[in-house]
């Protein structure tokens, strides 16, 4: 069960992101107003703003190695950010873009659009290394790790290797919500349910057949004990054990926060889950 522990507020607007910060025990997230604020799981409504960007925030990522905080601004761009100095030091600028997910790899930045692209980013150089047309009218769901990046369409999910620029089609024809890598596995939410793709041996492993109609909109998953947390349109939190011949639903949660919630962050060893809600506030629960 989920625990609530407080509310955090100081946003003005949609809490839109968040993100592991540098700091243990610490969070950043990002609004619709355009400000950037790091929070300490200790010290509720005690935010400290990093940043203001002009516009609407619609992601953020962290690169912990170089300490570099990266936010997309629909409209504007992808921008990288100093966190020591707290300053822009380069950005793409994209002005007819909105944004949706993003995710870094290796060498790579990823980010969906609203016109159904994803944007491949050099991370050393911040330019736009290839644009890939998934054939979506809708931001598409993908997951990248080092050279793999695995995204849907509106025939089912492509498999890409950067590296090599090879491109599987259709390694699964379902729709799909939600991806998420984990290991040599992808977890993803279809049509029917939750399912996990062997990439290795190139098949389905395990499903979890559904029998509601929540649609996934985020996967979390915890490496350690293979478990899952599914957040659904209804901001209901499932939770799933991946099992040696199946998927096991475990319970699930509805989150009492008003409006949608907009990203959920697995927190501190999984103990606490982090919601940002399009209320302004933050919810913070204790998984136990």
């Amino acid at each position: 069960m989920l625990q609530l522990i407080s509310y955090f507020e100081g946003h003005g607007g949609a809490v839109t992101s968040l993100v592991k910060a540098d700091i243990e025990q610490t969070f950043y997230s990002g609004g619709s107003e355009g400000l950037i604020v790091r929070w300490n799981l200790a010290k509720p409504n005690e935010g400290e703003v990093l940043l203001k960007l002009s516009g609407y925030i619609s992601a953020l990522v962290l690169e912990p190695v170089s300490n570099t905080l990266y936010a997309t601004v629909n409209h504007k761009g992808l921008f990288s950010i100093d966190i020591k100095s707290r300053k822009v030091v380069k950005k793409i600028e994209t002005p007819s873009t909105s944004f949706g997910k993003m995710e870094m790899s290796t060498n790579f930045i990823a980010l969906s659009t609203n016109i159904g692209e994803l944007l491949l980013i050099d991370k050393e150089s911040l330019s736009i290394k290839q644009r890939i047309r998934s054939s979506l009218s809708e931001f598409p769901s993908f997951a990248i790790a080092n050279n793999n990046l695995i995204y849907c369409t509106n025939q089912g999910i492509n498999q890409l290797d950067i590296g090599k620029g090879e491109e599987k089609k259709m390694i699964f024809s379902d729709n799909s919500s939600s991806l998420n890598l984990l290991s040599d596995r992808l977890i993803f939410a279809a049509t029917k349910g939750l399912y996990v793709w062997n990439l290795v041996k190139g098949r389905l492993s395990k499903e979890s057949i559904r029998k509601d109609d929540l649609e996934i909109r985020k996967i979390c998953s915890n490496p350690t004990s293979l478990i899952l947390l599914a957040l659904s349109q209804k901001n209901v939190i499932t939770k799933y054990k991946i099992e040696k011949k199946k998927i096991s639903k475990l319970e699930t949660i509805q989150i009492e926060q008003n409006g949608q919630i907009n990203d959920i962050l697995w927190f501190e060893n999984h103990k606490f889950v982090i919601t940002a809600g399009a209320d302004t506030k933050i919810g913070v629960w204790q998984l136990n």
